[in-house]
């Protein structure tokens, strides 16, 4: 059996950047330095049906600008180090869904870590375009299940933070208000905090909430209308179109939740086929799309 690797599911927001020019750096992206060594993306391919742009495969490679590997010479029965260009020393696999503004990713133990991935992805893509007020961030989706573990696990909700984008093209119904609202007000981000008197609690219906999605006794007819703004933010970030932390005390302790570190994943072959990593991703987005409520608007800007 093929070796197994863990992908993550997130989503690609884009600031003064649009599908086309995102498709453009994927294809022709430039290098960035951190720490002394060298990302870029290489292994490009585009797949496509009827002049539609199914996905996006690639890699983030992590190379040094030189480096020495150990060679055999067999007449010597010796080895030798021999210094080569832009030594290769990982590659994430990766494949962009522009139907969801999604991504899926490898998580490369102890060489390319979930955190890098998404840093140095969005560093390739601002630097391809001179950081001229281009901006791209991958968030995460979060695991409702594990999102609801671990709010059981709370008394009370002292305090809730959270940092959301317009998204696009998809949105969920469960907060269809707030991104009314975003839409409305022209707004490229929205933040909130609150938190509550000493001692207190934060009146929110956020598990409630997440137990009827993931329990499935939420109908059409029976989603609710009057989601509070705050309940309506978090949920927004943990669909991916931001980031959120929710805080508060089991009795003992304080207990502090956030959607980056409850990312849904999944496993698959480390190297693998484009078109099955595909295949199981988009299922993976269809179901979350079909649970959490959600449906097209408007099309994604090319």
């Amino acid at each position: 059996m093929p070796k197994q690797a863990i992908y993550y599911l997130g989503r690609i927001l884009k600031i003064n950047l649009t599908n086309d020019k995102l498709l453009h750096a994927l294809s022709s992206p430039s290098k960035v330095e951190g720490r002394g060594y060298l990302w870029t993306f290489i292994n490009h391919k585009v797949f496509g049906k009827n002049n539609k742009i199914l996905f996006v495969y690639g890699e983030l490679a992590k190379y040094v600008p030189t480096g020495e590997v150990e060679q055999v010479d067999e007449k010597k029965h010796a080895s030798h180090n021999l210094e080569v260009d832009h030594q290769l020393m990982a590659q994430s696999p990766f494949v962009y869904i522009p139907e969801y503004s999604g991504i899926v990713y490898q998580h490369v133990w102890n060489k390319i870590e979930q955190k890098a991935f998404v840093q140095n992805f969005g560093k390739i893509i601002s630097e391809t375009f001179g950081k001229f007020f281009v901006e791209c961030q991958i968030e995460s989706v979060a695991e409702y299940l594990q999102f609801v573990r671990k709010l059981k696990t709370i008394k009370r909700i002292s305090k809730l933070d959270a940092t959301v984008h317009p998204p696009n093209p998809l949105f969920g119904r469960l907060w269809e208000k707030l991104r009314n609202y975003l839409k409305e007000r022209e707004l490229q981000e929205l933040s909130l905090k609150e938190q509550a008197k000493r001692d207190d609690r934060i009146n929110s219906n956020l598990l409630e909430i997440l137990k009827g999605v993931t329990e499935e006794k939420l109908t059409q007819e029976l989603l609710p209308q009057d989601i509070d703004i705050g309940d309506a933010v978090i949920l927004m970030a943990a669909d991916g179109y931001g980031k959120a932390k929710v805080e508060g005390y089991d009795g003992r302790r304080i207990i502090v939740i956030r959607t980056s570190d409850i990312i849904k994943s999944f496993k698959c072959d480390a190297k693998p086929d484009p078109e099955q990593l595909y295949k199981i991703a988009k299922g993976l987005f269809k179901d979350i799309s079909k649970q959490r409520y959600m449906k097209h608007g408007e099309k994604p800007h090319s």
